[in-house]
Parts: C-alpha cells; sequence; structure tokens
C-alpha cells in the first residue's frame, strides 16, 4: 500500500505487477499480455479502483528519448486495458 494508504503499489507482491519491455520497445510481450488480461479483469470487477499507469526507461539515451519511450509504453499498456475490458 503506498504511503500507509489505500492505494495498491504494482511492486512486489501488491495486487499489480509491472511489466518488462524488451529494450528500446514498446511493444507488450504475449507474457505481459496475458497479465494485463488479469489486471483488465480485477479493475473491470471493482468500479471504485482507480489506477495511474507510468512508463520507465533505463538511463542510456538522451532525456527526450527516455520520455517519449516511456510515454509509448504507457500507452501501449493502457491501450490494452482498455482493449481487454
Amino acid at each position: 500500500r503506498y504511503a500507509g494508504g489505500n492505494i495498491p503499489q504494482a511492486e512486489a507482491d501488491g495486487m499489480f505487477k509491472d511489466i518488462h519491455f524488451d529494450y528500446d520497445s514498446y511493444s507488450v510481450s504475449s507474457e505481459y499480455q496475458a497479465q494485463l488480461r488479469e489486471n483488465a479483469k480485477t479493475l473491470s470487477s471493482d468500479s471504485s479502483l482507480q489506477v495511474e499507469i507510468e512508463g520507465h526507461c533505463d538511463k542510456r539515451g538522451t532525456v527526450e528519448y527516455n520520455m517519449a519511450l516511456g510515454e509509448k509504453r504507457a500507452k501501449a499498456v493502457a491501450t490494452l486495458l482498455v482493449t481487454y475490458g
């Protein structure tokens, strides 16, 4: 839980797991698509849940490039969650 509140964390044993991407990619692998299907089921089963999707990168590349890649990664995950319900 985040800061002792009621917001579940994605990391470790939280409600949702992190999605990892191949280097320099924003394509969601089939392994993580299955995980996103489960996440979508969880979200659709409880309308009070809200999530914030963030895309992250490592330190290689320019700040501008990494910001754009992180945004593409977040949008790819959001698109799949919507597609899965």
